[in-house]
C-alpha cells in the first residue's frame, strides 16, 4: 500500500502527469518524423499528390491565360508576371517534401525547446518534487525515491490504526489515480490526433501549392501552410499548459494545506503548508494530501489543463494568423 500511496504523491503532487505526456509527445514526435520521410506509403502518396499538383499548376496557367486573352486583358507584363508566378510555383512544388520536412523539424525543434524549459517557482524557496528528489539522491529497486518511502513507511507501516490510516489512503488515492489516468488518456488521444493531422497535411501539402498565388497572403494556399505551421506548434502549447498546470498545483498547496506555524499541544510541528519544504518532507500534510478536501483542489489545474488543450488548435492558429 505504501508503494500505492508513493505512486499517488508522484502523479498528482510530483509533476507524474506532466512528464509522462512529455514522453508520449517525444515519441510520437519521433515515430512521427520516420514515418514522413522513411514510409514508403507516404513517399508513394507523396509522389501522387505531387503528379496531380503539377498537372493543376499547368492547368490553371493556361487558364488564367485564357481568361485574361478573351477579354483582351493580356499584356506582354502580364505574362511575364504569370510566368514567374508559375516557375516559382513549380520550384516549391519540385522542393515541397523538403520545405514540410523543414517545417515539421522547426515544430519539433520549439517543441524541445519548451521541453527544457522548467517554470521557474515564485517562492523563494523551492518546493517541487523533483527538487527534493535531486537534494536526496537515492532510488530502490523499483526506481522509488528512499527518503520518501522511508517516510510514508514510519507513518503507515504500524498498528491498525496506522493500517486503517495507509487504507483510507489508498482508497481516496485510488480515485484520484483514476481521474489522472483519464486526463492522460485524454491528453495522449489528442497528441496522436496532432501527429496524424501534421502527417496528412504533410503529404496532401502539394495540392495547395497551385493557389499559392491566387490572392497573395489570403489565398488558400497560403492559409494551408499557415494551418500546418500552427498544427506543428500546438504540441509544445500543450507542454506549455501542463506544465503551467503543475506549477499551478505546487504554488496552491498552502493554500490547500494552510499555512500552520507554532506546534500541537504535544510539542509536534504541525507543518509548514507545503509537502516538501527545507529539504524535508512534511508528513503531516501527507494525510491530508490524500484526503477529499486536498486531493480535489490539487486536481483541479490538472483537469484545467485536459480542457484547455482542447482549443489549443484555436491558440496556435490565432497566433500564425
Amino acid at each position: 500500500m505504501v508503494g500505492f500511496i508513493y505512486k499517488v504523491l508522484e502523479t498528482i503532487y510530483g509533476g507524474g502527469l506532466a512528464d509522462k505526456v512529455s514522453n508520449w509527445m517525444t515519441k510520437v514526435w519521433a515515430t512521427m518524423t520516420t514515418i514522413f520521410t522513411n514510409n514508403d506509403l507516404i513517399g508513394s502518396a507523396y509522389s501522387v499528390f505531387s503528379g496531380v499538383a503539377a498537372s493543376l499548376l499547368v492547368l490553371y496557367f493556361y487558364m488564367e491565360i485564357a481568361s485574361q486573352a478573351s477579354r483582351e486583358l493580356l499584356t506582354l507584363e502580364k505574362l511575364v508576371i504569370f510566368c514567374i508566378k508559375f516557375i516559382v510555383a513549380f520550384m516549391i512544388l519540385l522542393n515541397s517534401k523538403g520545405i514540410m520536412n523543414g517545417l515539421m523539424t522547426f515544430g519539433e525543434e520549439i517543441y524541445k525547446k519548451v521541453d527544457t524549459v522548467q517554470i521557474a517557482s515564485s517562492s523563494e524557496e523551492d518546493h517541487s518534487w523533483d527538487t527534493f528528489i535531486a537534494n536526496n539522491p537515492g532510488n530502490d529497486e523499483k526506481g522509488r525515491n528512499i527518503k520518501i518511502m522511508e517516510e510514508l513507511e514510519k507513518n503507515y507501516k504500524g498498528g491498525v490504526s496506522e493500517f486503517l490510516d495507509a487504507l483510507g489512503a489508498v482508497m481516496i488515492g485510488a480515485i484520484g489515480m483514476l481521474i489522472a489516468f483519464v486526463c492522460q488518456l485524454l491528453c495522449y488521444l489528442i497528441c496522436t490526433t496532432n501527429a496524424l493531422n501534421i502527417c496528412v497535411r504533410g503529404f496532401m501539402a502539394p495540392l495547395a501549392i497551385p493557389q499559392l498565388f491566387e490572392e497573395g497572403q489570403r489565398s488558400a494556399g497560403v492559409r494551408y501552410f499557415k494551418s500546418f505551421i500552427a498544427t506543428c506548434l500546438e504540441m509544445a502549447v500543450i507542454l506549455i499548459t501542463f506544465r503551467l498546470a503543475s506549477e499551478l498545483s505546487l504554488q496552491i498547496q498552502p493554500a490547500i494545506f494552510g499555512v500552520v506555524t507554532g506546534s500541537t499541544p504535544d510539542g509536534a510541528s504541525q507543518g509548514t503548508g507545503w509537502l516538501f519544504s527545507g529539504g524535508e518532507m512534511n508528513i503531516q500534510n501527507v494525510d491530508f494530501a490524500l484526503s477529499i478536501l486536498g486531493l480535489v483542489p490539487s486536481l483541479l489545474p490538472l483537469l484545467a489543463a485536459t480542457g484547455a488543450i482542447g482549443g489549443v488548435a484555436k491558440i496556435t492558429h490565432d497566433i500564425v494568423g
